[in-house]
C-alpha cells in the first residue's frame, strides 16, 4: 500500500520525508527553493527583475503602436534595460543573499562563560547577553566560570559543550 501511495506521489513532482505530519510523512513539492532546485542569489535575482522586464516590453510595445516610437530604439531600450540589470547585480548581490542569520542562530558557534552551574541546565553569558543553556548528553556537571561553546539551540534555549576546563579544576585531579 505505501509502495502505491509513495510511487503515486513521486509521479506528481513530490518527495517524500518520513516522521512529519498526520500520516507519519510530510511532502515537500518539487519546486525552486527546494533541494531539487536550489535557489542561488543570482537566481533570486533574476526572478526579481522578471516583473520589471515584463513591464518594460509592455510599455515599449505601446509606445511602438501609439505614438509610433521606432523598433530599433524599442528594440534598443529594451536591451538597455537588460544590460542595466545584469550590470548592476555585482553591486546589488548582497541584499539578495539569504546566508544572513539573525537572532538566537547567530550565537551558534560562539564561546560562553558558565554563570550558574550547569547540571544539565543552567545560565551562560555569551556575547553580554544572559541565555538559559543546556549541557549536550554525555557531558557531566560543569561549575560557574568555565568556558563553554554554543553547539545548537533547542527554542530559547542554548544546547553548551565545554570548551575547555578551569586551570583549578586540572590542578584538583592531580
Amino acid at each position: 500500500m505505501d509502495h502505491k501511495r509513495d510511487s503515486a506521489l513521486k509521479a506528481q513532482g513530490l518527495r517524500i520525508h518520513g516522521g512529519e505530519g498526520r500520516s507519519g510523512i510530510m511532502v515537500q513539492q518539487k519546486c525552486f527553493g527546494s533541494a531539487w532546485y536550489p535557489m542561488t542569489t543570482f537566481r533570486r535575482y533574476m526572478l526579481f527583475q522578471v516583473p520589471g522586464w515584463i513591464l518594460t516590453v509592455l510599455l515599449l510595445t505601446a509606445l511602438y503602436y501609439w505614438w509610433d516610437l521606432p523598433l530599433w530604439a524599442a528594440v534598443g531600450l529594451a536591451v538597455l534595460w537588460l544590460i542595466k540589470d545584469f550590470a548592476l547585480y555585482p553591486f546589488l548581490r548582497v541584499g539578495y543573499e539569504t546566508a544572513a542569520t539573525t537572532g538566537i542562530e547567530r550565537l551558534v558557534g560562539a564561546e560562553a562563560v558558565v554563570k550558574q552551574p550547569l547540571d544539565p541546565e543552567g545560565y551562560v553569558r555569551v556575547q553580554g547577553e544572559l541565555w538559559r543553556a543546556r549541557l549536550t548528553a554525555t557531558q557531566g556537571p560543569l561549575p560557574a566560570g568555565s568556558r563553554v561553546r554554543v553547539e545548537a539551540a533547542a527554542g530559547m534555549t542554548l544546547i553548551v559543550s565545554p570548551r575547555n576546563r578551569r586551570p583549578q579544576d586540572a590542578a584538583d585531579d592531580l
